[in-house]
């Protein structure tokens, strides 16, 4: 367990604006998860997809538009787009049917980021907020119109599936979160943007958790494009940022949601967290730029030095930064020109994930963010693909700002506090960078091993075999130094309680590993959550003396209740 006094003095060292990313869920090109993320970019590894002309026949594509030079046979997807879990959220199959992917992956990584949070919102004791926002609905558009489901399903519900302003609403309507929930729309700033809402909502005590983030799905997903010289989508499906040969980055999909708290929150109750939100801030260009679509110096020099200020940190207080990057001459050169505005007569490390997906529109700022983060987590920048010739404006200032091509350690060190930048930058001018810093270290009493009882549920048994199956694999994996009791823990009380139900009693991960493969798992079906527990000793013979001395001596809750109840006998015995 943590100690009181630690976890008064880390409060007392932080901010009460700071806010704890606790849980993180999303999908990506060529990753199915956050952990498939850090691995695949940490390892330098592009998740852009390219097509056959087979492939490309398969999705419509036509022979002529194949043959044209200019056709880009590739792009950023992500999988199983058209899979939905209906049943477990509720929705009959004429509903899924009409509600934009878009949707049900945003309220399906809503979820997830809840559960990696350890979240159960019917148990969490306050309110939780969601802001985000999507892309228009190309499926809508490109899908259900033609098809006439319209007249079969009415015009009202397919608006409601596929409109924007659904998007985090339904999310709470569905998970039954009762903070306030709003639409975000800013173009490539979106989920930034969102994710500062969401800290400004906790920060003024309008809820206790929030989610935040973006998604943006255009369907077809697996057809190329046509490049256009000038636009911001490169010949060759490679995005080459900070590049002087950059030309821009391929327009994919992607999702990604974070569950944010109270920092003094997340560590009162213990929670995970993978870096510290210590200032943000968000802010448009106005007129200072040469068009509506064009990029703003002024206005992101700007941005990046309101949220130093509202960290109350300094230019000089920051390693990296992971920057918009999108590869485009206009592009870079606004931001490299507002980096060295304000990280004048600094060092600074840059890099940028589009390099890895292409640009995920309004996923993009989240996706910065959570590869921050991990940064901060892991102990490691990993690199930005594809620089071959640096652009010149890296140099062009006195900031020396260099870009990350291999993967660099970056590990704590003694009085030095590891801290990072991360921008999203909006068509039409809507800026949003946040200041991130390093979780704290909060040291643990090392306990002596127990048996722990594992519990998982699930709606479905063959949803709970799977869950047995996932649980497996994650103790025997590589845990971080998490302990069994903290994954007990979790699973008892961050989890929503289904009807088929699973449990374990181990003393220790690789036990519990071993179990869970060899099948000695109890299971059973039970409607009820709410089920008491009671302690009876029977006195028919098998009692013994001590017979519970190791359950008293190693368990709080039951020493608690059988000294009350002695408590309560002295007292019926005149005090004997």
């Amino acid at each position: 367990m943590r100690s009181a006094d630690v976890i008064d003095d880390i409060e007392a060292e932080s901010s009460g604006t700071d806010i704890a990313i606790v849980g993180m869920s999303g999908r990506f090109p060529g990753a199915s998860d956050v952990a498939e993320l850090w691995s695949a970019i940490r390892a330098g590894v592009s998740g852009i997809t390219r097509f056959t002309d087979d492939e490309l026949r398969a999705a419509g594509v036509p022979d002529d538009l194949l043959a044209d030079p200019a056709y880009v046979k590739a792009a950023p997807v992500i999988e199983d787009v058209e899979l939905f879990d209906a049943a477990f959220f509720g929705f009959s199959p004429k509903e899924a049917q009409i509600l934009d992917p878009q949707h049900r992956l945003f309220l399906e990584h809503s979820h997830a980021a809840l559960e990696d949070a350890g979240c159960d919102p019917r148990r969490f004791d306050g309110s939780i907020g969601v802001f985000g926002g999507c892309a228009h609905s190309s499926y809508m558009q490109n899908n259900l119109l033609p098809s006439g489901i319209g007249a079969v399903m009415g015009d009202l519900a397919l608006g409601l599936a596929n409109d924007k302003d659904s998007l985090t609403t339904r999310v709470a309507h569905t998970l039954g979160l009762s903070g306030p929930t709003y639409g975000v729309q800013s173009y490539c700033s979106t989920s930034l943007v969102a994710v500062c809402a969401a800290a400004t909502s906790l920060a003024g005590f309008e809820c206790d958790l929030a989610l935040a983030g973006g998604v943006a799905v255009s369907v077809p997903q697996r057809v190329g494009y046509l490049y256009q010289q000038g636009g911001i989508s490169p010949p060759d499906g490679e995005c080459r940022a900070f590049d002087a040969t950059g030309l821009g980055a391929p327009l994919g999909s992607g999702v990604g949601v974070v569950a944010l708290r109270r920092l003094e929150d997340a560590l009162a109750d213990g929670d995970q967290i993978y870096a510290v939100m210590r200032g943000w801030a968000v802010n448009n260009d106005a007129g200072r730029k040469a068009g509506f679509t064009a990029p703003g110096v002024q206005g992101q020099a700007a941005v990046m030095a309101e949220a130093l200020a509202s960290a109350d940190l300094t230019a000089a207080d920051i390693d990296y930064v992971e920057a918009h990057g999108t590869g485009t001459a206009l592009g870079d050169a606004a931001e490299l020109a507002a980096l060295q505005q304000v990280f004048h007569g600094q060092s600074l490390l840059i890099g940028s994930v589009k390099t890895n997906l292409g640009h995920l529109d309004r996923a993009a700022g989240v996706t910065n963010l959570i590869k921050a983060a991990l940064a901060l987590r892991n102990d490691e920048i990993p690199p930005t693909l594809n620089l071959t010739e640096p652009n010149q404006q890296l140099g062009a200032g006195d900031a020396r700002l260099e870009v990350v091509t291999r993967r660099r350690a970056w590990p704590r060190e003694s009085g030095h506090i590891r801290r990072a930048g991360v921008s999203a930058f909006g068509i039409g001018g809507t800026n949003a960078h946040v200041v991130l810093e390093e979780a704290p270290l909060v040291p643990r009493t090392e306990e002596e091993p127990r048996p722990e009882p594992l519990v998982w549920s699930a709606r479905t048994a063959a949803a709970a075999d799977e869950m047995t199956e996932r649980l497996a694999a994650h103790l025997a994996g590589p845990l971080g130094g998490t302990r069994l009791a903290d994954v007990a823990h979790t699973l008892q009380s961050g989890r929503q309680v289904f009807g088929h139900r699973r449990m374990l009693v181990a003393s220790s991960t690789a036990e519990a590993a071993e179990g869970l493969r060899d099948g000695a798992v109890l299971g059973r079906t039970e409607s009820r959550a709410d089920r008491p527990v009671a302690f009876l000793i029977a006195g028919t013979g098998e009692q013994y003396p001590g017979m519970a001395a190791e359950l008293y001596r190693t368990e709080p809750v039951f020493r608690k209740a059988l000294d009350e109840c002695r408590t309560v006998l002295r007292g019926l015995m005149g005090g004997t």
